[in-house]
């Protein structure tokens, strides 16, 4: 479980200490979030309509719900995720024995129940509403060759050329489409003199295939040009979340500005026959009787879905904002709540003025407040004994606050009999303080090689998302600190779908069990040398030169040459400068021009007169003479 999924009981005082540390990075670039932390009203505050509003405009549904990004205390942009169910046509290919079940069933269930009887353990999707008409009754089958029966030359050349030609003897389904279907009456001749070949009844079918295309908009774009785009369409949904890229995923939450609980009252045989005006007054009698404060919205289709507009939270709190959908999902439960909706933190709502495919009928909404609860203050009234908890927790983590982890300083060491182990203020003895100085130059080698090699890690992400988290753990003492750094560093690489975020959180979630055991005794920790972790990471003798620290004894020695030819240079031309003398260039250039001048003057001289006239030595006019020539 990450960190965004635990709640405040599961966390360590560590992690509370630096509860909030994302805040800090971004608000030094956007500016601080917290005057919007600290928005809405106490519950005893709200003021509610005397008589619930109607709403059918999606521009009024996101200017209501998401109302707090009009006056965004920060500059970060941040996104509405909007998206609709489509249904694109496709055909598919049902084997005449499953098409004759599928027409028969009246249902799904009935569809699989009689399949799994038959002995099929993998099958495809219903189709509703399955036609004759809309069938069409094709053959199909696969064709392979015998070659051992073609005494022919000539036709085993034929039939030679045409499999190797398309790679059609790869696949006998191709063969058969290609000789039989599509072929020459001489490619049919020769499959059925010389090859074996399997025919079947099948039935192309024309159904549908859904998918939900997404659309991200700022807030000022959505309140604008929802309505436009989605109004009047079917099957149109909106996010509850604001999110910071174009990916509705956990991972870009950017806030939490709803609680939400979706009521499917219709399930339920106690109420499916009742009217929904009368369902909401008895869900509504309940949260009263639990003392939970009603919703500011709801939103009415089939079923409809409770919403309570909340001062928004960042995604480090989203552990408390479950525990309030866990108290308000028990209240409803009785009525049809769903369950799945409940945990869900990026779910998307239905659009008020989109139809549902299901009804026909609109979606619209009922505001019954503008007002938007305090999150903190809505928590204390829910559950007033888990707050106080909280409170609790927090004055701890402030009194460790004043003992931060430094780095590595360390401090000064304790006094202590000779006998005795030398221990830091901090709790770190020498040997953790050397082991960490070897920690800052790894993290840094680390961040240029994933830089040098533009992000593509593939192969070693893990690895090194375990590494710099373990490193950050020894360097900080901070678990919360450290996996925000991982996963900063996760996102520098090339991630290309090979995990999520949340799933490379599990795997390196051993670093913070080898760090506590390095708090306890530095040598039982991942001490690696640097030529273990060159071979660990596939670093190759290139990167090498690109990379800090992480170097093998060869590249240093060459680097070592190259750096005090450098260095040498260096301190001759300070000399040259210090003594007033000419260096070698300078020196050569001058000689040259000394050769030119004779020449000039003796155009036929020989080496040794013009040796002899400038007072060079002939070897030296020798070599420079090829210079001056070119």
């Amino acid at each position: 479980m990450g960190y965004a999924e635990r709640s405040h009981e599961q966390m360590t005082i560590n992690d509370l200490k630096e509860l909030g540390s994302i805040e800090k990075q971004a608000k030094s670039y956007y500016g601080t979030r917290v005057p919007m932390f600290q928005s809405g009203k106490k519950t005893n505050e709200m003021v509610f309509h005397n008589k619930p509003k109607r709403y059918y405009s999606a521009n009024k549904q996101v200017e209501d719900l998401q109302s707090y990004n009009k006056n965004r205390s920060d500059k970060r942009q941040v996104y509405i995720a909007t998206a609709q169910k489509k249904e694109k046509p496709v055909e598919i290919l049902l084997h005449d024995f499953i098409y004759e079940i599928m027409l028969n069933s009246k249902d799904e269930k009935e569809f699989q129940e009689k399949m799994k009887n038959e002995g099929f353990l993998d099958f495809p999707e219903f189709i509703e509403n399955l036609r004759e008409k809309d069938a069409k009754k094709v053959w199909t089958g696969y064709l392979m060759f015998n070659f051992d029966e073609i005494d022919n030359k000539e036709h085993l050349q034929y039939i030679t050329e045409r499999l190797n030609k398309s790679a059609l003897g790869i696949l006998p389904e191709l063969a058969y489409e290609d000789f039989i279907i599509n072929g020459t009456s001489k490619d049919k001749k020769m499959a059925l003199r010389y090859g074996i070949v399997k025919e079947f009844q099948h039935y192309k079918v024309l159904t549908t295939k859904a998918s939900m295309p997404h659309w991200f908009q700022t807030y000022n774009t959505a309140i604008r040009e929802t309505s436009s785009r989605y109004g009047g369409e079917y099957d149109c949904y909106l996010s509850a979340a604001t999110f910071v890229q174009f990916k509705r995923q956990i991972d870009f939450v950017a806030e939490l500005s709803q609680l939400y609980c979706d009521i499917d009252y219709y399930t339920i045989p106690e109420y499916e026959n009742m009217s929904q005006t009368k369902v909401i007054d008895l869900c509504l009698k309940a949260l009263d009787e639990r003392g939970i404060p009603r919703p500011t919205n709801t939103e009415v289709s089939r079923g409809f879905t409770f919403k309570w507009k909340i001062s928004p939270i960042g995604y480090h709190r989203r552990g408390q904002w479950l525990e309030l959908q866990e108290e308000i999902f028990k209240v409803l439960k009785p009525f049809g709540a769903d369950y799945k909706v409940t945990k869900d933190i990026v779910r998307l709502s239905r659009q008020v003025g989109s139809y549902h495919s299901g009804t026909n009928k609109m979606v619209y909404g009922i505001r019954y407040s503008d007002d938007r609860y305090n999150f903190e203050n809505l928590f204390e009234t829910m559950l007033p004994e888990r707050w106080k908890q909280i409170l609790q927790t927090r004055e701890i983590a402030k009194e460790l606050a004043k003992k931060k982890y430094e780095l590595i300083k360390g401090g000064k060491a304790k006094d202590t009999k000779k006998t005795e182990k030398v221990v830091l203020d901090d709790g770190l003895t020498p040997k953790h303080v050397a082991q960490n100085y070897k920690h800052i130059h790894y993290i840094r080698a680390l961040e240029e090689l994933i830089a040098h090699r533009e992000g593509s890690m593939t192969g070693y992400r893990e690895f090194s998302v375990f590494l710099y988290r373990y490193w950050w753990l020894c360097l900080t003492g901070s678990k919360l600190k450290a996996l925000n750094k991982a996963k900063n560093l996760f996102f520098a690489m090339n991630i290309e779908g090979a995990y999520t975020w949340s799933e490379v959180e599990q795997l390196t979630i051993s670093a913070e069990r080898a760090w506590e055991k390095w708090t306890k005794d530095a040598y039982k920790g991942y001490n690696y040398k640097p030529e273990t972790l060159i071979k660990e990471l596939g670093i190759t003798k290139e990167e090498q030169y690109h990379v800090h620290y992480l170097r093998s004894e060869e590249v240093q020695k060459e680097r070592k040459k190259v750096m005090d030819r450098e260095k040498k240079k260096e301190n001759y031309q300070k000399e040259l400068e210090k003594t007033g003398k000419l260096s070698r260039e300078e020196q050569k250039a001058l000689r040259i021009e000394q050769i030119k001048s004779f020449l000039n003057d003796n155009p036929n001289a020989t080496q040794r007169e013009i040796a002899k006239g400038t007072g060079i030595s002939q070897s030296a006019i020798q070599r420079l003479l090829v210079e001056i020539k070119g």
